[in-house]
């Protein structure tokens, strides 16, 4: 009678055999009758299977292994601020002369002609238009403070004037109108401010005559001694 023995294959070169070969009630290899019992355990293929998996990351990228009752579990992981360095922002204006900056730098909004940048939460970025505003001393318009965003600007600062206070500021601008004698009479020589919209009339007085004409739109004044009236009553 002949003896039939189990054994475990050898591996290839680089593998393993999970496999275990055991002989059951007692007996030995070879013995006659000897039963074999072939086993694969459950945790040596978890082994095998944790071996063969790697799992690793690079930055802005990690990887966090923990084991759990031979189970393996990875965290992975995103650091936004350490991919803001290497992630570029191109932008442009109106379609031309692009330029490129990374994420980590940002855009940096500056102050343009006359206006003022601000930024926000969420986002928001906001030009305001820094105003000035037009003043009148002496009945001559000039440049006063100049509110930038509410606050109150230096005297004499440049800036954008709004409709209304360009208005306001022709309705107030004024010449003055006078009076002076050299020979004649006078009465009353006050300066009086000329205002847009303000009209000014010349009252003949005694012996004088005044004539207006219109000639391609300039308006013309004419003031001239009524020689005949002084001459009647003269004895010849």
């Amino acid at each position: 009678m002949s003896t039939e023995i189990v054994e475990k294959k050898a591996a290839q070169a680089g593998d393993e055999n999970l496999a275990d070969i055991t002989v059951a009630d007692g007996k030995n290899a070879g013995d006659m009758g000897a039963k074999y019992e072939v086993s694969v355990s459950k945790k040596a293929v978890q082994k095998a299977a944790q071996d063969a998996i790697k799992v690793s990351g690079t930055s802005p990228i990690t990887v966090n292994k923990t084991t759990d009752n031979g189970v393996d579990d990875y965290a992975v992981s995103f650091n936004g601020t350490e991919a803001a360095k290497s992630i570029p922002l191109t932008y442009k204006a109106n379609g031309n002369n692009d330029k490129t900056v990374m994420l980590n730098k940002g855009l940096n909004f500056t102050d343009g002609t006359m206006t003022t940048a601000s930024v926000a939460n969420d986002g928001v970025v906001k030009y305001d238009v820094n105003l000035s505003t037009i003043k009148v001393e002496n009945g001559k318009a000039a440049v006063a403070g100049t509110p930038v965003n509410g606050a109150n600007g230096t005297d004499g600062k440049d800036g954008v004037a709004t409709v209304q206070n360009v208005v306001d500021a022709l309705n107030k601008a004024a010449w003055t109108v006078a009076a002076s004698k050299s020979e004649g009479e006078v009465a009353g020589n006050a300066s009086k401010e000329v205002k847009n919209g303000d009209t000014v009339t010349y009252d003949a007085g005694k012996n004088i005559k005044i004539t207006q004409t219109t000639r391609n739109s300039p308006l013309q004044q004419k003031m001239m001694l009524n020689l005949p009236l002084l001459l009647q009553g003269i004895p010849n």
